[in-house]
C-alpha cells in the first residue's frame, strides 16, 4: 500500500507558491469545464478529417509521407481509449513515397560571415572605382595609371592630393561617396551590372586599348562577350539598298557564330542590329543605359536587353552629347576583331571608328559604292588606303577566322601592367616640363630626350595631369594645358 503524501508546507513570510503556475489552474478549467466543450466539437472534426486523409493515403500513397527525417520516430498518435484512432493506417503512411517540395518559395539564403565580409569589400572597391572615374580631370589613362601604381582605387583616392600638390596645382574635385552609391543603386535597379577594367567579364580585346573605359555598365546576355565580334558601322542617312545589305550581312555573320557590334544609331546601325537580333548583337550607346537615343530606337534597345547586350560608359540618366560619340566609337572598335564600314561620308563618325580600329591593330573592311554617291566616298577611300573589300559575309569570315584564337576572352582575369616604381626628383620634373609645350608630343619622345627612366617620366606626367596642367591627346601624345 502506497504511503500517504505529506502536505507541502510553506515557509512563513514566503508569498511564493512551491507549485508551478500550471498546477494552480482550477480543475474546472480542464477538459470538464463547459467553456471548453464547444472546442471539443472542432477537435472531433479534425479527428475525422485526419481519419479521412489516412484512408485516402492507403490507396494513394503519394499524397503523404510518414517519414519526417528524425532518428527516433514516435509511433502514430492515438486518442484516448474508446475514441477513434487518428492514423489507423500508419504503416501505409510510413511506406508512402516522399512528396517533392514546391519550388515556388525557394529556401532562404544562409548568411555566412566570410561571404558577407567579402561582399562588403567588393562593394567598397566598386564605390571607390566609381568615385575615382567620376572625379573631375581624371580620364581613362589617368585612372589606369593610378590603379597600376597604387594597386587599388581607395589607395589612389588617398594619394591624389599629394600628387597634385607636387604637380604645382590644385587637386581635382573627388566625387562624393553618396553620389557613387546612388549611381550603383540606380544601376542595380535597372537590372544592369558593372564591368571593371581588369576584373571579371571585362572584354579582353577592349582592355588592350590604352584608353579603355575603366567601368562599363551592361545589361543583357553577357555570354555574347565570349564570342568573336565584328563591328558594322555606317551612315545614318543610308540608302535603302545599303540598309538591306547591312541587315543581310549581319544575319549571315550571326549564322557563322559571330557577334555583331554597332552603335544603336539610325540607318546602318539599326539595320545591323535587326539582322543579328536572333543570333546575338551588342549595342554601344553614347549616353546612359536607360536613355533611348534616338527615340525611335526605344523598342529595339528594349529588345536587346532581352535577346542581346547593351553597353554604356556614361552613368545612367546621361543624355548623349557630341563629345560622347567618339568615346562610343572607340568601344565599338575595341570590342571588335574587325570593323566593316557601309556607306560613310568623307568626314563621318564611321571613319573615326575605322581609324580607331586601325590604330588598335584591328582589321578594317569596307563595302564599295558608286562613285556618284557622296555617301560611298568614305568607303571607297578606305579601300584605296588598304582596307579589305567586302562583298559578303564570306569575305569577313575569311579575314577574321585566323584571329579567332587570339581574341576570345581568356579564362584568367586580365592583369594590368605595373609601371616601374621610379620616383621623380626635382631634376626629372624640370627636364620634363622644359620639353613640354603647347604642341602635342609622344610620351616616348619625352623619355628619350629627357634621359630619365620611363617610370619617372610617367609619374611627372601624372602629377601634372592631376594638377590640371597637362592635356592628353590621341596616339599617346601630351601637351601643356593652355
Amino acid at each position: 500500500m502506497l504511503a500517504r503524501r505529506r502536505p507541502v508546507r510553506r515557509r512563513r513570510g514566503d508569498g511564493r507558491s512551491s507549485l508551478s503556475r500550471l498546477a494552480e489552474v482550477p480543475g474546472r478549467q480542464g477538459g470538464g469545464d463547459p467553456a471548453w466543450r464547444p472546442r471539443a466539437a472542432a477537435a472531433d472534426r479534425r479527428c475525422r478529417l485526419c481519419f479521412g486523409v489516412a484512408r485516402a493515403a492507403a490507396h494513394r500513397p503519394h499524397l503523404l509521407s510518414g517519414r519526417h527525417g528524425r532518428r527516433r520516430q514516435r509511433p502514430a498518435l492515438r486518442r484516448r481509449a474508446g475514441r477513434r484512432r487518428l492514423f489507423p493506417d500508419a504503416a501505409g503512411l510510413r511506406s508512402a513515397g516522399c512528396l517533392e517540395a514546391s519550388r515556388q518559395y525557394p529556401a532562404p539564403v544562409r548568411w555566412h560571415r566570410a561571404t558577407d565580409r567579402s561582399q562588403e569589400r567588393l562593394t567598397a572597391d566598386l564605390v571607390a572605382r566609381v568615385r575615382l572615374i567620376r572625379s573631375s580631370s581624371i580620364g581613362p589613362v589617368t585612372y589606369r595609371q593610378l590603379l597600376a601604381r597604387f594597386g587599388g582605387a581607395e589607395a589612389a583616392l588617398s594619394a591624389i592630393p599629394d600628387l597634385a600638390a607636387r604637380g604645382g596645382g590644385k587637386a581635382p574635385t573627388i566625387a562624393p561617396e553618396a553620389v557613387a552609391r546612388k549611381e550603383i543603386e540606380r544601376v542595380e535597379a535597372l537590372g544592369a551590372r558593372y564591368f571593371a577594367l581588369g576584373q571579371g567579364l571585362y572584354p579582353r580585346l577592349l582592355a588592350q586599348l590604352p584608353d579603355a573605359p575603366p567601368l562599363l555598365i551592361a545589361k543583357g546576355d553577357f555570354a555574347l562577350l565570349d564570342k568573336q565580334a565584328v563591328g558594322i558601322v555606317g551612315a545614318r542617312n543610308a540608302s535603302a539598298a545599303a540598309c538591306r545589305f547591312a541587315r543581310g550581312l549581319a544575319h549571315d555573320l550571326g549564322q557563322e557564330g559571330l557577334a555583331v557590334v554597332s552603335g544603336l544609331a539610325r540607318g546602318i546601325d539599326a539595320a545591323a542590329h535587326d539582322g543579328a537580333m536572333e543570333t546575338g548583337t551588342i549595342g554601344v550607346v553614347a549616353g546612359g543605359i536607360d536613355v533611348f537615343y534616338p527615340p525611335e530606337n526605344e523598342a529595339r534597345q528594349k529588345a536587346m536587353f532581352e535577346r542581346g547586350l547593351v553597353i554604356a560608359e556614361m552613368p545612367p540618366g546621361t543624355e548623349p552629347r557630341a563629345r560622347h560619340f567618339p568615346y562610343r566609337n572607340r568601344i565599338i572598335a575595341g570590342l571588335s576583331a574587325g570593323t566593316v564600314v557601309i556607306e560613310a561620308a568623307p568626314k563621318s563618325g564611321s571613319l573615326i571608328t575605322a581609324r580607331l580600329a586601325a590604330e588598335a591593330g584591328r582589321e578594317v573592311m569596307a563595302v564599295p559604292g558608286s562613285p556618284l554617291d557622296p555617301r560611298a566616298q568614305g568607303c571607297n577611300q578606305l579601300i584605296r588606303d588598304g582596307a579589305t573589300l567586302v562583298q559578303g559575309a564570306a569575305d569577313v569570315v575569311e579575314t577574321l577566322r585566323p584571329l579567332a584564337a587570339h581574341v576570345q576572352s581568356a579564362r584568367a582575369s586580365f592583369e594590368m601592367a605595373v609601371p616601374e616604381a621610379d620616383e621623380a626628383d626635382g631634376d626629372a620634373r624640370r627636364l620634363v616640363e622644359e620639353l613640354l609645350g603647347p604642341s602635342p608630343v609622344p610620351v616616348d619622345e619625352l623619355v628619350r630626350l629627357s634621359g630619365c627612366p620611363s617610370g619617372a617620366v610617367q609619374l611627372v606626367l601624372l602629377e601634372l595631369d592631376l594638377a590640371g596642367r597637362l592635356d592628353r591627346h590621341a596616339g599617346g601624345k601630351v601637351s601643356l594645358a593652355a
